[in-house]
């Protein structure tokens, strides 16, 4: 694990000096609102890429029965590179236009906030086991369309592959999606307004 964070971290430090040695547009921070609630960061590497970050927290949803469940907030991270293949960055600094993109997202359904008091006792229609932590890769395509001077909407939609730990008394269990070879769609709204 700590090798991946230091090689994330490698990878991090040399795209900035690769932006810092060109003359690009200046990095975005700012907050989001929607399928994921936190803060964002987007620092531009040259014209057509860029790479993004954001941390905060994922609404749990469940749909069984036709019916629709909250389950709490979940903490999670994402991090990526972004290629913009239309659109420009906007007077306000973000970018605008459709890209494809590559997303690692890390969820920690074990710090669960906001969680019902039926989730908590476990007593709903279905046995419910959350992971300590969940990794995926998500593969998206988005849209984002400028707002104001300052403001964006972003639509994008992916196909994902999950990691997932689980623990039970003194043992641990990894399972993961491409074994029962179930490629979950990610879907994305959101709106954004940077500081």
């Amino acid at each position: 694990m700590q090798a991946k964070l230091f090689t994330a971290g490698a990878l991090l430090a040399l795209s900035l000096q690769v932006a810092k040695a060109q003359e690009v547009a200046s990095p975005t921070f700012g907050l989001e609102l929607g399928m994921f609630n936190g803060v964002y960061y987007e620092h531009p590497l040259g014209g057509h890429f860029s790479l993004s970050a954001r941390v905060g927290l994922l609404p749990a949803l469940s749909i069984e029965d036709k019916k629709l469940s909250f389950l709490g907030l979940l903490p999670a991270a994402e991090f990526g590179p972004r290629y913009y293949f239309s659109g420009e960055s906007s007077g306000a600094g973000f970018r605008t236009g459709g890209y494809v993109g590559l997303l690692g997202s890390v969820v920690l359904p074990r710090w669960s906030l906001l969680e019902p008091e039926r989730v908590r006792r476990k007593d709903i229609s279905h046995w419910y086991e959350s992971s300590r932590e969940s990794y995926g890769v998500v593969p998206t395509l988005g849209w984002v369309f400028g707002i104001g001077e300052s403001s964006y909407l972003g639509l994008s939609v992916g196909v994902s592959a999950w990691w997932s730990r689980y623990e039970s008394g003194t043992k641990s269990r990894w399972e993961s999606t491409l074994k029962d070879k179930e490629y979950p769609i990610v879907w994305s709204v959101s709106y954004g307004f940077r500081l």
